[in-house]
């Protein structure tokens, strides 16, 4: 299993600015009606099939996949996420010797701990500022999002 940090007040930081953009994100999408959250995805992939009027909801289906309440499940997910956003910029930039780190790390399988795999791209996953500019990132989308879908959450003016 991975080991969790709880004395470092760096990572005690990163940890509440996490949970407040997740309250951010939240209070965004409040709208959502919960009862989705309970159905069984079968009921659910029906029903979307047998009424186009609800194709809108068919995104709020991932919240319905039992994997991401596994221990560290999401805590992996968002750390390769993180990853991935620090290797796309810095491939956008140009950086030297990333596009064949990020083959060494495809190669890499699951040969190496993530974290040193990670490493091969130049990335230093046990550093903040990857996870800091995926927030930071994040951030962003979620006020362009609100910014979109106005004061009440459903894209209503009134």
């Amino acid at each position: 299993g991975y080991a969790v940090e709880t004395t470092n007040p760096e990572a005690a930081a990163r940890q509440s600015c996490a949970e407040a953009l997740q309250a951010r994100v939240r209070a965004a999408a409040a709208f959502i009606e919960p009862e989705i959250l309970t159905m069984e995805p079968a009921t659910l992939g029906r029903w979307l099939e047998e009424d186009s009027g609800l194709a809108v909801s068919r995104h709020y289906l991932w919240a319905t996949f039992a994997h991401l309440y596994r221990n560290y499940y999401v805590y992996t997910y968002a750390t390769g996420i993180a990853a991935a956003h620090a290797c796309a910029r810095r491939i956008r930039e140009g950086a030297a010797g990333v596009v064949e780190g990020y083959r060494r790390f495809l190669a890499a399988g699951n040969s190496l701990y993530p974290l040193d795999a990670f490493a091969l791209t130049g990335i230093d996953m046990r550093r903040p500022e990857p996870v800091e500019e995926a927030f930071a990132m994040l951030a962003d989308l979620v006020e362009r999002l609100a910014e979109l879908l106005g004061q009440n959450g459903r894209g209503e003016t009134g």
